[in-house]
């Protein structure tokens, strides 16, 4: 069919197609131009599905009063990260840390750059903004996320790019006081004993809360299962079984959060 003369004539040869419906009134192609271009970026289901991406097209041409300069070239692709990315029980637990454990946070990235892992890639822009004023962490999560973050971040400035640190931005915890410190070189279960009966008799309260959490925080790997353990057992006085049931929960999910990560 033959190409119609002007983009005005081709806006009528449209509006007769709507009304009279494309098997009586076949689609006219758009004149050699711009339309033309664009319109080759786009093959149609049908011909009905034609017509209304032409209007669309002219609509758009109409409004803006001016012609539309050449097509952009095609999006490069994502740059390849040979590393696996991390499992779901991983991100689930990434998920509890940022709600309810920030502490853990830290860790959790380091983790996963020393399991030889990277960051699923739905969470890299969650990350990315969240952390855009904290260099520290930013760089951790650019770390995770490999080549992939510097796309994104070069894909989308205004909402990725980093911005002047926060003074909120948190820094490392500080070392634990000689007193608290000395738990964590205890045998592990013994170091479990020690915090139930400390807790169960409400000699450790909540004023010690702070302290305790980074105690679970920094005790060995093999040492998080038994003390969870007799930590959920430690609930009992009425003092002090909202801090027991919650220290169990931070060292269960630290413990799940090494299984997951670590090889």
């Amino acid at each position: 069919m033959t190409a119609a003369a002007s983009l005005a004539d081709h806006w009528e040869a449209l509006a007769a197609g709507g009304l009279l419906g494309t098997d009586r009134r076949g689609l006219v192609p758009p004149p050699p131009g711009p339309a033309a271009r664009l319109a080759e970026h786009r093959v149609p289901a049908g011909s009905g599905e034609g017509l209304l991406d032409q209007v669309a097209l002219l609509t758009a041409l109409r409004r803006a009063g001016v012609r539309p300069g050449p097509p952009r070239p095609l999006l490069l692709g994502a740059p390849v990260d040979d590393r696996p990315p991390c499992s779901e029980r991983a991100v689930a637990v990434l998920g509890d840390i940022l709600a309810e454990w920030p502490v853990l946070l830290d860790e959790w990235l380091a983790a996963l750059l020393a399991g030889g892992k990277r960051l699923p890639a739905d969470l890299v822009v969650p990350l990315l903004g969240r952390f855009r004023a904290d260099p520290r962490r930013r760089a951790a999560v650019m770390a995770g996320a490999g080549p992939l973050a510097d796309w994104l971040v070069e894909l989308f400035p205004t909402q990725l790019v980093a911005r002047r640190p926060s003074p909120a931005a948190e820094s490392p915890l500080p070392p634990l006081p000689p007193d608290i410190a000395r738990l964590a070189e205890l045998d592990g279960p013994v170091l479990a004993a020690t915090l139930a009966e400390g807790l169960a008799r409400a000699e450790l309260t909540n004023r010690l809360r702070p302290l305790l959490v980074r105690l679970v925080c920094t005790v060995p790997a093999g040492h998080l299962a038994p003390c969870a353990a007799a930590l959920h057992r430690a609930g009992t006085h009425p003092a002090t079984m909202g801090l027991a049931l919650g220290l169990a929960e931070l060292a269960t999910l630290r413990h799940t959060m090494i299984q997951e990560l670590l090889p």
